[in-house]
């Protein structure tokens, strides 16, 4: 499948909604409570937006299974390891973790569980469903628009039942909750098999005013809901995090998800953002979801404190944010350059 600008737009700012969503959580963490809304709004979709647009490129192989699982592995899993390789000196010589420790948060990946670099568990997710979608293709083939709309629905409610008892499944398979995140793979492999119904419609020609009108109706719709997800969430604060299955209220999680997608790929037909920055980063997704590791882990925190300054206004941490992040994009242009330069290209691709 060709390369389409605006799915590359829509990469690159959901991208950025990583890098921006991660630090004004360690912002929050640090006192900017104000912020709260607008990052419980950002975790509301920016995950299942991935997932989706995963889902989208998706091409239903014919070959045996053995073939699809080594291929798999070696574009979602091989990445992982790179990265969180890369990360071990950081590790070592940034927070003085001892060999020992290092051993033991590599040990973790034999349960799926990437904690060198912990952003790239959407890898390791996407690994997990696309091999569940791979063995179902073998049973039933779901490349029907009706088929893969069924299923997508069927993931849903399989990825709630999961969710809402993944500690009891735990306990009486002895299989460690979200082991290969197995948990939480159903429930993104339901936005992954929409982005795959939703192909044909979205390589259809932009209309201005349509995609406008969809962006509008969608990004009101998604303001209106995601703050009603008062569900019982598994993590502290009540925001969705994927990684943990930690969703609230599943049904308003979906439902908010949606339109957080539907919004940006209505806005990003609509409003070309023909920068070089966004074209580098729409191309380079892959890359750059490894290095916010490095800054999840080890940049951010050090430079809030370095600095020492925690805004407390929502206009101000905005800004502190919108140039934190448009900085340390930039500044990952070269590296992702050599990155590139130096290792398989099948490693970033």
């Amino acid at each position: 499948m060709k390369r389409i600008s605006y799915l590359d737009t829509a990469k690159a700012l959901g991208m950025y909604l990583v890098y921006y969503g991660h630090f004004i959580q360690k912002l929050y963490y640090a006192g900017s409570i104000s912020i709260f809304p607008e990052l419980k709004l950002i975790y509301s979709f920016h995950v299942p937006l991935f997932f989706f647009l995963a889902g989208i490129f998706w091409k239903p192989a014919s070959m045996p299974f053995g073939l699809i699982f080594v291929n798999k592995f070696k574009t979602r899993i091989m990445p992982t390891l790179f990265f969180g390789i890369i990360a071990i000196p950081w590790f070592l010589f940034l927070d003085k973790f001892s060999v020992a420790a290092v051993l033991v948060k590599a040990k973790a990946y034999l349960l799926g569980q990437p904690e060198l670099n912990w952003v790239t568990w959407f890898l390791v997710c996407l690994f997990t469903l696309e091999l569940i979608i791979a063995v179902i293709s073998k049973i039933t083939p779901v490349t029907s628009k009706p088929k893969a709309l069924t299923f997508v629905g069927l993931f849903f409610v399989i990825g709630w039942l999961l969710a809402s008892n993944a500690d009891q499944i735990a306990l009486h398979t002895g299989i460690p909750k979200n082991f290969w995140f197995i948990n939480e793979a159903f429930t993104a492999g339901g936005f992954y098999l929409l982005g795959y119904w939703a192909k044909d419609l979205l390589l259809k020609p932009t209309h201005r005013v349509l995609d406008g009108l969809g962006a509008l109706v969608s990004g009101f719709f998604l303001l209106a809901t995601y703050n009603l997800n008062d569900g019982s969430f598994s993590h502290e604060h009540a925001i969705v995090l994927m990684n943990a299955s930690s969703h609230g209220n599943y049904l308003l999680f979906v439902i908010t998800a949606l339109f957080g997608i539907a919004f940006i790929i209505f806005a990003t037909r609509c409003f070309a953002l023909n920068f070089f920055l966004v074209d580098f980063i729409g191309k380079n997704t892959l890359t750059y979801l490894g290095l916010n590791g490095l800054c999840l882990f080890f940049i951010d925190v050090k430079v809030i404190y370095k600095i020492g300054y925690i805004p407390t206004e929502p206009l101000y941490i905005n800004l502190y944010a919108l140039i934190y992040v448009t900085t340390i994009m930039l500044l990952f242009i070269p590296v992702t350059w050599i990155i590139k330069k130096v290792v398989p290209k099948w490693l970033v691709v």
